[in-house]
């Protein structure tokens, strides 16, 4: 949507285009609708295809190839068709009034919004802002509603005016209305075939960027994980839906690359041989956590291991640049050494370009036009990689980039499903706090990181002595924010650091606002005390008037809880005495002692006799003795086998029991417990002279 040409017209009718479209479930019947409102204020009794083309895209702010408004032309039948040119009938009859009104409500609604935002801005810059300042303002405001990708000079007010504006149900759902809009919408550019708008049938290789694969991660926090889960559940589910899948997810050699380096910067972190850049989020989430190196090399295999788990594989092409034929797709990474920056230098111009031109070789011949048969394309977050493949000498018009965002995927890959309206409102990437939230923190941390640059220079010269240093990192550190983090209370406490260009102003800044801040902590307290002093006062004087009633009601109610703490003795003494028998019988009854005396002594008795029994018989040659020797010489011998079909814990307990105090005492212990867990102990409950001096206040107000 590169050709806007205005943005607040195109706001409204996208907010339009979308309720139209829950409704119809039809784009051409939504453009159609268009097309009666343009006929209708127009006064247009014939017109050509061009022309209508170009009404509809100038007075509705859209962009709309001519293939698709012909089709949609298609959908009335009060026109007649010659060629390209269309007569209106003329007993034609059609109603145009309700889009009409709902688009001049939509035009209203935004109006409010973009005057609010005036104020905001007027109010944060303490200055008014002149027409063609407030035009500006208003076109960076429908850019950023409409994912237009052009730079925008009042983008942190922007951002952070719809952040705190974010617990106003209405103007959210208004803008997020416009957003979906755009979702439906974009489903018409950079498509061959406008009798299916969102297929997607042929493979599509999508190439991931290493800051993608860290939100994969999570080193980049929870929101970008959420944007990246988002997009990876709806290309499983587009392959699932296909007969074989289509969409393959990759990354290149030089992204392998570039992650193993961070990780070895990581490892010289930890090691204390670097010091960290605090608006590095990835950077830091790797070192949080590790005390020595060889936790970073766990985290790195654990990254390694999640991209294998889904599927995500390294480019197998070694060679693009071999083939002269290949030289006809590469771009010049020289001239766009413009975009380099503090944190971006020509070497890092040449990978972005690189990854590019891999884009650009695979793609060969490919019509560059539809979307649905590029078959390559780059996954990135780098507005430098999205300002060379957005360039007009890189990609030409209506010609889809070499490089997206996880937003225009997921969007597509959401139209493609045909998921519909309903819970479109669920995807974070199609939320306006979501992309506010992005937006600011990222200028925050591109900041930090500006004067985290300037701070290392200087300090290699030697500018900062050992207390200052460790202020001023301290100071970055808490600068820098996760999109996360940032909601409608606190905006204003990091886009301070927005202002600053210089680390010794940063450092000079933070000093007076930590003087500040502790002259009116001191003084809160001094007025805190103050009134501390006044309500002890009063509080002194009340208590004269109070004390000796007071003291007359204790009085009474220290003998009320003497009188009831006896009688809640003696009462808890008696039920304690009679739990402690029934107890006692409890246990009487499970511990039989003279049954177990019995055992054990008709056991030893039986053992006594056996043994005297075979003494006698020992040396006996008769007959008798003869059998009674075979007898107890079976007996012995059938002992073994026959023993383990008996228990004998009831004679060993028994013994156990004579002769061990501490199973005597175990046993005792067991019983008593099993006692105590189905009969409660009682309990002693004294009452405190609190609860006597409310029960005695209480009767006082009753009498009264």
């Amino acid at each position: 949507m590169d050709r806007i040409s205005d943005k607040r017209k195109c706001m409204a009718s996208l907010a339009v285009f979308r309720n139209l479209y829950n409704q119809k479930r039809d784009v051409y019947c939504v453009i159609a609708e268009f097309i009666k409102l343009a006929i209708a204020e127009k006064a247009l009794s014939s017109f050509d295809l061009q022309q209508m083309v170009n009404i509809i895209n100038q007075d509705y702010g859209f962009d709309l190839p001519v293939a698709v408004v012909k089709r949609a032309l298609g959908k009335l039948d009060f026109l007649n068709k010659d060629k390209s040119s269309y007569t209106i009938k003329i007993d034609a009859v059609f109603n145009y009034d309700e889009i009409r009104k709902d688009t001049q409500t939509e035009n209203d609604e935004n109006q409010k919004a973009i005057d609010l935002l005036c104020l905001f801005v007027e109010g944060k810059t303490g200055k008014s802002l002149s027409l063609h300042e407030k035009e500006e303002l208003c076109n960076d405001f429908c850019a950023f509603i409409i994912d237009d990708t052009n730079s925008s000079q009042f983008g942190e007010y922007i951002s952070q005016f719809i952040i705190e504006q974010s617990n106003d149900k209405a103007f959210v759902e208004q803008l997020n209305q416009i957003r979906q809009g755009v979702v439906i919408f974009v489903g018409l550019n950079y498509n061959a075939d406008y009798n299916a708008v969102d297929k997607l049938d042929k493979q599509l290789h999508i190439y991931l960027d290493t800051e993608i694969i860290f939100h994969m991660f999570g080193l980049n926090g929870a929101l970008y994980k959420d944007l990246f889960d988002e997009f990876y559940e709806l290309v499983q589910e587009v392959n699932k839906k296909a007969k074989t899948p289509i969409i393959k997810l990759r990354y290149f050699a030089e992204n392998r690359d570039e992650i193993e380096s961070y990780f070895r910067i990581a490892e010289r972190i930890v090691r204390k041989e670097e010091q960290l850049n605090p608006s590095k989020q990835a950077m830091s989430n790797i070192v949080n956590g590790c005390v020595d190196a060889s936790q970073v090399v766990e985290k790195k295999s654990e990254l390694f291991r999640m991209l294998t788990e889904k599927s995500i594989t390294l480019d197998s092409q070694e060679h693009y640049y071999d083939k002269e034929t290949n030289w006809n797709y590469l771009i010049d990474s020289k001239p766009f050494y413009e975009y380099k920056d503090n944190d971006t230098s020509e070497k890092d111009i040449d990978r972005k370009v690189r990854l590019l031109n891999y884009i650009s070789i695979k793609r060969g011949y490919k019509s560059q036009a539809i979307f649905r048969t590029v078959g390559h394309i780059l996954l990135s977050a780098s507005k430098v990689t999205f300002n060379i493949a957005f360039d007009k000498n890189v990609r030409n018009d209506n010609c889809v980039p070499l490089a997206t965002s996880l937003s225009f995927l997921t969007n597509r890959f959401w139209m493609v499903l045909n998921k519909g309206l309903a819970n479109l409102g669920t995807l974070r990437s199609i939320n306006i706090i979501t992309k506010a939230q992005i937006a600011l923190s990222s200028r925050i941390n591109d900041n930090v990181g500006r004067l985290f640059t300037q701070f290392v220079e200087e300090d290699k010269q030697g500018k900062f002595d050992t207390d200052k240093r460790k202020a001023a990192l301290a100071e970055l550190h808490k600068s820098t924010v996760s999109p996360d983090d940032l909601n409608a209370d606190n905006t204003d406490a990091y886009v301070d650091v927005l202002s600053v260009n210089d680390i010794n102003a940063f450092i000079a800044e933070r000093e007076l606002t930590e003087a500040k801040n502790k002259k009116e902590h001191q003084e809160t307290l001094k007025q805190m005390e103050e009134m501390k002093e006044r309500y002890d006062a009063d509080l002194k004087k009340r208590d004269i008037h109070s004390s000796e009633q007071d003291a007359a009601l204790r009085k009474a109610a220290l003998q009320i809880q003497s009188n009831k703490n006896v009688k809640e003795q003696e009462d808890y003494n008696t039920q304690l005495s009679e739990y402690n028998k029934v107890m006692k019988d409890f246990i009487s009854d499970h511990i039989n002692v003279k049954k177990i005396y019995m055992i054990a002594f008709f056991y030893f008795v039986f053992v006594a006799l056996l043994f005297f029994a075979i003494n006698m018989i020992q040396y006996g040659d008769t007959v008798v003795e003869k059998v009674m020797k075979n007898i107890f010489c079976f007996i012995a011998f059938a002992i073994p086998w026959v023993r383990p079909l008996f228990k004998h814990e009831i004679v060993s307990n028994a013994y156990k029991y004579i002769i061990c105090s501490s199973y005597r005492k175990q046993l005792y212990e067991q019983y008593e417990q099993l006692y105590k867990a189905k009969h409660p102990e009682p309990i002693l409950k004294q009452t405190s002279i609190e609860e006597i001096l409310q029960e005695l206040t209480n009767n006082k107000r009753t009498v009264e």
